[in-house]
């Protein structure tokens, strides 16, 4: 709980300023009763008194977050425990969403003191609360500002809803020592405007789990609900306080037929049920009558208010909303950004008014999993859903890279986001060809990864857009022909595989030549699954041409040429050639721990074969020094649980049995 000596340093500030004569009895026109259901928020409150009582003058507060977070119902609690400790205050209640309202609240508050003119139409209301605000004879106030989302309302004297003046809002609201201003607001830039800055604002962030759960359970009639049910809906809900209200208005409206366990049912039906649920506005007598009390027409209003004033933030808003809310990296939002401050000035307004969160670190944003759901909907709304859905596909399809080591980092990063925009399945040719495209690319990353279930999904699809899509000829085609080739040959469908390396193959002879780097990776793969059909002859000479073509086209050193120096390597190998193929597979992991590195996965490859090669020379202290390199970088490059890893480490711990079972026979 608040300690109540917090609270008494506010009161004792304000009463140190000169005592009101003659004045009315302070009291307080908050249009809420005190709100015995109240949960948890005591951190914030806290802070709320510690920062009103440490200093000797005029103090403003700004509580700033997502619309629904619970920023009035704090500013409530507040003004009841404040007039708790300190009758003699005067506590004043303004709606401040716009110009008009603000006008209203003021003329209220000349009606209650019933100053001198308060009933005159022609009196100038908010210069004649002013006044009385300024003088400190009036005694000690508070006044609340809630819902102050506009700034525009404060910051200008024009206004489209009252008379012109030749002042700002702002500046009726004076820095008496007797008084002091709490502000909610959904934009944190208010706290520039109406408030001391940054420094003065009061982040409220969502509910915890128990003080969520607490309230549902006093929002709903008892009976309806078991305590793990009320930790799934609050969790289902993202501990939103404006959303479990509304769960729990809708439950409790229809008591006799549901419960919290059936309206769980029904909300994890799919995204349109989720939708209808919040948007449902059962009303809410502890919420300005002014405001929808739906989570869906809550934000709506947010969302609205930027398109209006910020239309790019509203445009990244809707891209966003089609990526995975969580983990959106910020170099994927700038690759649709020429300018670095163009995407500043979409991304701040977005961050202000906490329909965004900043995840540690500075480099990736989060979306609230409901604010997602309504950024949707409001595009659907407005018939702008399916646009959206083809501008994310096509900016992941763009920045999505090659499955290649290198990127490895980079597709890990993407592949939630790459997921969810594929999820949309846009019906329109071109995106179909963007959705092609980026398939391919996501079973290229799949397939490097071990995860071959996966990648023969992806290749396979990719495949059956580009070859519906596609003229014959198209070199796109034989590239997701290849990789499903490669994909097969690592699950041991060798006839399968031939069959597709076979066909990219004579695809890319026909179209780029017989000596086009592509081409010559399509000789070296096919030589790869001959090999593992035994058929050793036919994939030796392959590889000698991949090899021979390669080094004319590439160079000696070149990765791809060393792909092959060490293909070739294998299959001598396997047909017993064993000094030419170890001075092969020497050569492939000398160039390769130079043009790549000693812990390149193409690197340890290297250094495997090498150790599977000392291993049949019967080299096996050798052989088991190699093992050991390789396992160890496999473990750390790919991990225990890659294929790769698993047939390195059985490998070796074979070699080690066979070492220590050849020991045992000598000493016997």
């Amino acid at each position: 709980m608040v300690e109540d000596g917090a609270l008494a340093a506010v009161a004792d500030r304000l009463k140190a300023a000169l005592a009101p004569t003659g004045q009315k009895t302070p009291l307080s026109n908050v249009p809420f009763a005190k709100d015995p259901n109240f949960v948890g928020r005591e951190d914030i409150l806290h802070e709320l008194e510690r920062m009103y009582s440490q200093r000797q003058s005029h103090m403003r507060i700004v509580l700033t977050g997502l619309g629904g977070v619970g920023k009035s119902q704090i500013a409530i609690e507040y003004s009841y425990r404040l007039r708790k400790h300190d009758p003699q205050i005067w506590v004043f209640w303004i709606y401040a969403s716009s110009a008009k309202r603000f006008e209203q609240g003021y003329g209220s508050i000349a009606a209650i003191l019933a100053l001198p003119g308060w009933d005159n139409p022609k009196t100038d209301i908010l210069d004649l609360v002013c006044r009385w605000l300024s003088d400190v004879k009036s005694g000690r106030w508070f006044l609340i500002l809630d819902n102050s989302d506009n700034i525009d309302v404060f910051s200008s004297a024009l206004h489209k809803d009252v008379e012109q003046r030749s002042r700002p809002l702002s500046s009726y609201i004076p820095q008496t020592e007797t008084g002091s201003v709490l502000i909610t607001t959904r934009d944190r830039q208010v706290a520039s405007w109406l408030s001391t800055g940054y420094a003065s604002a009061i982040t409220v962030d969502l509910m915890t789990q128990k003080d969520a759960e607490q309230l549902l359970h006093k929002k709903i009639p008892d009976g309806l609900s078991s305590a793990p049910e009320r930790v799934e809906l609050v969790k289902e809900l993202d501990y939103l306080p404006l959303a479990i209200t509304q769960a729990a208005a809708y439950i409790s409206a229809r008591a006799t037929r549901m419960t919290v366990s059936k309206y769980l049912m029904l909300y994890r039906g799919d995204e349109v049920s989720q939708s209808r649920l919040l948007d449902e506005d059962s009303g809410d007598l502890r919420r300005d009558p002014g405001v929808p009390n739906s989570v869906i027409r809550t934000w709506q209003i947010s969302f609205d208010q930027i398109k209006g004033k910020w239309p790019s933030a509203a445009e990244l808003l809707s891209l966003m909303a089609m990526l995975d809310r969580q983990g959106i990296p910020d170099f994927l939002l700038r690759a649709g950004y020429p300018n670095a401050l163009d995407f500043e000035a979409a991304i701040n307004p977005l961050e202000e008014f906490s329909i965004i969160s900043i995840e540690k670190g500075g480099t990736r944003f989060e979306m609230h999993r409901l604010v997602q759901l309504a950024t949707r909907k409001w595009l659907g709304k407005h018939k702008e859903l399916e646009r959206w859905q083809k501008q994310a596909v096509e900016l992941v399809s763009k920045v999505f890279p090659t499955g290649e080591y290198s990127n490895w980092d980079t597709c890990e990063t993407l592949w939630p986001h790459a997921q969810e925009v594929l999820k949309a399945g846009i019906a329109l040719d071109t995106s179909y060809l963007t959705q092609a495209a980026l398939l391919y690319y996501m079973a290229w990353y799949s397939w490097l990864q071990g995860r071959h279930g996966v990648a023969i999904e992806q290749s396979q699809e990719s495949l059956r857009i580009r070859e519906q899509l596609l003229d014959d000829n198209d070199t796109r085609i034989f590239n997701s022909v290849e990789l499903l080739g490669l994909v097969l040959q690592n699950q041991g469908k060798y006839d399968e595989a031939e069959t597709m390396n076979r066909r990219a193959l004579a695809g890319r002879e026909t179209a780029l030549g017989p000596t086009h780097p592509d081409t010559l990776m399509s000789v070296g793969n096919l030589a790869g699954v001959l090999q593992y059909q035994g058929k050793y002859d036919e994939a030796e000479t392959m590889n000698r041409r991949a090899l021979a073509g390669r080094e004319t086209a590439l160079g000696p050193i070149h990765p791809n040429t060393l792909t092959s120096v060490g293909n070739l390597a294998l299959v001598l190998q396997y047909q017993g050639k064993y000094d030419e193929a170890e001075a092969m597979n020497r050569r492939a992991l000398t160039g390769r721990e130079t043009a790549l590195g000693p812990m390149h996965p193409d690197t340890l490859t290297s250094v495997f074969c090498l150790a599977a090669l000392l291993e049949a020379q019967d080299n096996s202290e050798e052989a088991a020094s190699s093992y050991e390199r390789a396992l160890s970088g496999y473990n750390k490059v790919l991990g225990s649980n890659h294929p790769t890893t698993i047939a390195c480490s059985q490998r070796y711990s074979s070699l080690l049995r066979q070492s220590a079972g050849a020991q045992n026979t000598e000493i016997r």
